[in-house]
């Protein structure tokens, strides 16, 4: 095939400028998902996980997020429904995560997304977590819904003529 002097190759650049662009944008979309890092595995349960908690959602550590939530199971333990939440971390923090990490699921605001939050307890074991340990959650925090329930069922017991 003869290249015309007097008509430059601008389909086959242009359609190889976008191929690149293709690349490139996916590649940065997949590194933004953090799909390109290592993850290990960590295991949560709770005796529930809450109304808004969903995957994606952020795992914090002191308040530093080192991942996300990747799968929410409801499990059977002794006979008790339980929320089995798995949370994919970044490696590099478990050497600083004790084992006996006080975890909560908290919610960002009333209305909030919730999300896991570890924190270091005011004894903190030497051992360090691994991917085989289970982390029971201490608390889960109230929801806007549980209030409201509670409120109403408090409403219904006052008479108002005794008001």
């Amino acid at each position: 095939m003869l290249v015309d002097r007097h008509r430059p190759p601008y389909k086959t650049a242009g359609a190889v400028f976008l191929v690149i662009a293709a690349v490139v944008a996916a590649f940065i979309y997949l590194q933004f998902r953090g799909d390109l890092g290592d993850k290990t595995q960590l295991t949560v349960r709770s005796p529930r996980a809450g109304l808004v908690v969903e995957t994606g959602s952020k795992v914090t550590y002191n308040g530093v997020e080192i991942g996300r939530v990747s799968h929410i199971d409801m499990v059977d333990e002794h006979g008790a429904p339980m929320a089995k939440l798995t949370l994919d971390v970044i490696p590099r923090f478990l050497e600083y995560i004790p084992v006996n990490v006080a975890a909560e699921i908290r919610a960002t605001t009333v209305f909030g997304n919730k999300y896991i939050s570890f924190s270091s307890p005011k004894n903190p074991s030497h051992q360090r977590i691994s991917s085989h340990d289970v982390i029971d959650a201490s608390a889960v925090t109230s929801e806007f819904n549980t209030l409201f329930e509670t409120v109403t069922s408090i409403a219904e017991q006052v008479d108002p003529i005794k008001l």
